[in-house]
């Protein structure tokens, strides 16, 4: 096939991020700085982060962090394969196998999307011989009708 499909979940993200001191009220900023590896590469990434006060050896192991290309070495990170966060990647995974397109399905923790938005995986469009940037992409948001009117009920997904 000429196209393929990179996963991550949002969930992934919150996870690594607590693992080197990032608090929930900076995630959605420094989702959108980690969003840009490649458009402006590591050591920018790594400048970005740190202006938002991130320390620098933590801005190291985000960006390094973000080459992670397998849920195994995600677990190997986390280091809790009974995380939602890992349990959601297999799941994904094993329902790819089962429906018989797991050829197609890339684990690549570097996929974030830089809306705040999205709750959980996350995806991302590409062609296999690598001349395209993201060919399309988008993810699960819970609730976000709500972040546009919080009048509607807290049930509507």
């Amino acid at each position: 096939a000429d196209v393929g499909i990179k996963v991550n979940s949002r969930k992934v993200l919150s996870a690594t991020l607590e693992l080197y001191g990032i608090t929930s009220d900076k995630f959605a900023e420094v989702c959108v700085i980690v969003d840009k590896l490649d458009k402006i590469g590591a050591d920018a990434v790594i400048e970005l982060l740190m202006e938002k006060e991130v320390s620098a050896e933590a801005a190291k192991k985000i960006v390094a962090s973000l080459s992670l290309r397998s849920v195994e070495e995600l677990e190997q990170l986390i280091g809790d394969a009974s995380s939602e966060a890992v349990q959601d990647m297999r799941e994904l995974f094993q329902q790819a196998e089962a429906y018989g397109f797991a050829d197609f399905l890339y684990f690549d923790a570097s996929v974030v999307r830089g809306l705040a938005y999205y709750t959980g995986i996350v995806f991302e469009g590409f062609d296999r011989k690598g001349e395209l940037r993201a060919i399309c992409g988008g993810g699960r948001y819970d609730k976000l009708l709500t972040l546009y009117d919080p009048s509607l009920p807290a049930d509507v997904p």
